[in-house]
């Protein structure tokens, strides 16, 4: 690791001549491994001391490897317990795919906060123009990398424990400045992309944070505690949970079960959760700070709903009817990660082992097209990819992922339109803008929703004359 701590210039974005091989994810959601890293984050800041006091004692029964070799730990855990308190990092999914394509660039070039046209991968020279480039509506704050992480809880104690490189040798063996680290705890970021990508046996990681003008972001983690331990593990969580504020604002989880929420202000605001006919509430008070709301499902619900979905596919008689179909759909769709006893998953995986693989190829097919959308063949690919599921509760899916294909290709036209014509009506591209996020707000699909907001961002950028750019770290 290098230390980050940087001062940098945001430039413009530069989009000529980019290299070949930028990455592209399958799916902007964070993946669970992503969402677990954000979590131990947040767990750092809400409690510095006892995450130091953690770390410590594993480097001590040496279950961390490598991590911590050369460093005073004493000084280490003396530090962590010095540090302040943080509000939590809210995920946001712009900063994430500025963060993935960061840590591929990494895969293909090495360690580095620098990237350099013409190489793998690349993006843009500075991470303030990587999140510019991603669409990221705020500024940059500050970026964490660590091309080959130990795993998502060793991307994180070795952030926190910031070891010295050959270049920056710190006092106890630390990085002089403690970048990496105080990064992570600065109660001055708000959000953040943990892109975390597979490299060889280990993680290319970079953290991306940033700010948004926003009165007050709200996230955290929807989860089933099947291990027992009280915290949010790979696998445990919900996705399709509703999350409403009591000032109106709504989402749902992602796959994974994490979920980010702008609120509308800071006045005192109750969020709730539901999930099987179960809900879960709490109050927070007024004030600016983001806030952590998260839920950890009742055992009896998830069975409940694992047995009523168990008996509807067992009431279709007849196997080859399109009621036994639709029926195992919602059964895949809905207990994917579900926590129940093995006897329950083991019946729901084989009832799901076809179903599963067709709906996830037809998906991935839809998300491929997305990316380097060809508006008029697009239509034939969806009704083909969607027909099997037409009827299903997997429609809604393909349903907005045509939506936000109509979206794009107007938006495309709108640009150009706008280039043709630089005296086009400010009027006309906010009202298109409004639109989108109107259209946002209506999506059930979280992955679409946050697609339709990332395009309203786009199109309220073209109203608006270019700005200076910010500093960041």
């Amino acid at each position: 690791m290098r230390n980050c701590f940087l001062t940098i210039v945001l430039a413009s974005i530069c989009l000529l001549g980019r290299a070949a091989d930028v990455y592209q994810a399958s799916d902007p959601e964070p993946t669970p491994e992503e969402t677990l890293i954000l979590e131990f984050m947040n767990r750092m800041r809400a409690d510095p001391r006892a995450d130091g006091q953690r770390i410590y004692d594993e480097v001590k029964a040496s279950k961390l490897g490598w991590l911590g070799r050369g460093v005073d730990m004493e000084m280490f855990n003396k530090e962590m317990g010095e540090l302040k308190s943080a509000p939590p990092l809210v995920m946001n999914l712009k900063l994430l795919e500025a963060a993935r394509k960061h840590s591929h660039y990494m895969i293909k070039n090495g360690l580095g906060h620098v990237e350099v046209q013409g190489k793998d991968g690349f993006v843009a020279a500075s991470f303030g123009e990587r999140i510019q480039a991603a669409g990221y509506s705020g500024s940059g704050a500050g970026e964490n990398c660590f091309a080959r992480a130990p795993g998502a809880y060793g991307s994180h104690a070795g952030f926190a424990i910031d070891a010295s490189g050959p270049d920056s040798k710190g006092p106890g063996g630390m990085q002089p400045e403690r970048g990496h680290r105080r990064n992570m705890a600065n109660s001055g970021f708000r959000e953040v992309g943990p892109g975390a990508l597979p490299n060889g046996n280990a993680l290319s990681v970079t953290h991306n944070f940033g700010n948004r003008n926003v009165p007050r972001l709200a996230g955290g983690v929807v989860f089933t505690d099947k291990n027992g331990n009280g915290f949010y593990d790979v696998g445990e969580g919900l996705g399709g949970v509703k999350i409403s504020g009591s000032d109106g604002s709504s989402t749902t989880t992602w796959k994974s079960g994490g979920y980010a929420l702008d609120l509308k202000g800071a006045a005192k605001i109750t969020l709730n959760a539901e999930f099987a006919g179960v809900s879960f509430s709490k109050g927070f008070e007024a004030g600016a700070e983001n806030v952590k709301f998260d839920w950890i499902v009742p055992e009896k619900a998830s069975l409940e709903l694992a047995d009523k979905l168990l008996q509807k596919v067992d009431a279709v008689s007849n196997k080859q009817s399109p009621q036994y179909f639709n029926a195992v759909v919602e059964l895949y769709l809905a207990c994917a990660n579900l926590g129940v006893d093995a006897e329950r998953r083991a019946k729901i995986d084989e009832l799901t082992k076809d179903v599963g693989p067709k709906l996830s190829a037809a998906q991935n097919a839809i998300r491929d097209a997305l990316k380097d959308l060809d508006p008029p063949k697009f239509p034939a690919l969806l009704d083909e990819q969607k027909r099997p599921f037409s009827s299903t509760p997997a429609a809604q899916w393909f349903a907005d992922a045509g939506t936000v294909a109509t979206a794009k290709a107007q938006f495309a036209q709108l640009q150009k339109s706008v280039e043709a014509d630089k005296n086009y009506p400010i009027s006309q591209k906010n009202a298109f803008a409004k639109q989108l996020s109107e259209s946002a707000k209506s999506m059930k699909t979280p992955e679409f929703a946050s697609m339709m907001s990332a395009l309203a961002t786009q199109a309220e950028a073209l109203a608006k004359p270019k700005a200076a750019g910010k500093r960041g770290r």
